[in-house]
């Protein structure tokens, strides 16, 4: 859908002027009601739309989400950049200026983005291949910068310096003092060290037809035919077109599985025992590190429920290898089907960013296979659920 349409005057054809062309949207409230209208204009703490010729205002605290009626998925550009405001920015170009990123989204003005605030760029687009290790190396905390490298056989490899710049053909990295030129055609990605882990939770997600997620603390008033502007930042704001805009979600955030309890958890020991099962799962079952991680034994299992409005399963685990332990395999289901299932070695961590749909349980489980399950212990790194 464009922005505008034309109409030519009756009294002189050549006058040509630009009438705006009102957006049908979609809004569904907290309680599950759908109002549909035109879009009239976003306020501080409210949309107004208009119904035949009268007006609704929808407070935002009541609206769980608001979806123009005809957008259309596009091809997302190549780039995928990550904000550690949570915000996923599909771009065709980026470059580093001075302290800054600049992110150029498809059709949207440049984003310039202070660099202590981008956790990764990636510059190919998801692979079954990859996805698991690139994944568990944008969870693990890293002092300095990690230039991901892809060898043949789909195998990364990454490369600790500090990024010096990025053109469209290389990225400049320093390593000890020496700095290369990588060609880009060669990585997986950046991963920006310093920064925080992505935290995903402002209460506003905009998605737009290209793929982006925008992770914003508000919406700034504005008019109906102008673009929808996030504030990304206190300080940091961004266009987009209306005709881009997917949808725009209110009731953002994430939960962390650390501070959820499992519906249900059980122990397998790889050996028979007569000891209590309450016991050994007091030993031996899921337990929090702290208020983001958690640890399992070999041979446990736990599952959890998934609450209505979740879109993504999202985190990384690792071996825990100073408890030594041997082969381990971590398998991810979703209502009883494997979704994800990954061997852990120590020192490579594997990650995962998985849709939920209309999942209700998530279970994971851990298989010492058949090397039994001494010394076995895996930490997963921020599992969490994302709205």
């Amino acid at each position: 859908m464009q922005p505008f349409m034309i109409a030519y005057s009756p009294i002189s054809t050549w006058l040509i002027t630009l009438v705006w062309a009102a957006l049908p949207v979609k809004v569904q409230t907290n309680s599950g009601q759908v109002i549909e209208g035109d879009l009239q204009r976003f306020k501080n703490e409210s949309v107004v739309l208009s119904q035949g010729g009268s007006t609704v205002e929808i407070m935002y605290d009541d609206i769980a989400t608001l979806t123009p009626e005809e957008a259309e998925v596009q091809t997302p550009p190549k780039y995928r950049v990550t904000l550690i405001g949570g915000s996923k920015i599909q771009a065709q170009a980026v470059r580093v200026t001075d302290s800054d990123l600049v992110v150029e989204p498809r059709r949207q003005n440049p984003v310039r983005i202070p660099l202590r605030q981008v956790k990764a760029i990636r510059f190919r687009p998801p692979s079954n291949n990859t996805d698991a290790a690139w994944f568990g190396n944008l969870e693990k905390e890293s002092r300095g910068d990690s230039l991901v490298i892809r060898r043949p056989g789909d195998v990364l490899d990454s490369q600790q310096g500090v990024v010096v710049s990025i053109d469209s053909d290389a990225v400049k990295f320093d390593i000890e003092g020496t700095v290369v030129n990588a060609p880009i055609d060669r990585l997986e990605g950046l991963i920006f060290g310093g920064s925080n882990s992505a935290v995903d939770s402002a209460d506003i997600q905009v998605m737009d037809v290209y793929g982006s997620q925008w992770t914003a603390l508000a919406i700034a008033p504005s008019e109906g035919e102008q673009p929808l502007q996030v504030m990304l930042t206190e300080s940091l704001k961004h266009e987009i077109p209306l005709y881009q805009v997917a949808s725009v979600r209110w009731s953002g955030g994430v939960s962390f599985l650390a501070e959820m309890e499992p519906a249900s958890e059980k122990l397998q020991t790889y050996f028979e025992t007569n000891v209590d099962s309450k016991l050994l799962d007091s030993f031996f079952g899921i337990r929090p590190t702290d208020e983001q991680n958690l640890t399992m034994f070999g041979g446990s299992d736990a599952e959890y429920r998934i609450e209505p409005g979740y879109r993504l399963a999202a985190g990384a685990v690792e071996h825990d290898s100073e408890n030594g332990g041997g082969e381990v395999t971590v398998r991810l289901k979703l209502d009883g089907k494997v979704v994800w299932e990954e061997s852990i070695a120590p020192s490579q961590p594997r990650g995962f960013e998985l849709p939920l749909k209309e999942a209700r349980r998530l279970s994971i489980e851990v298989d010492s296979s058949k090397d039994g399950d001494l010394g076995d212990r895996v930490k997963l790194i921020r599992p969490r659920l994302l709205k």
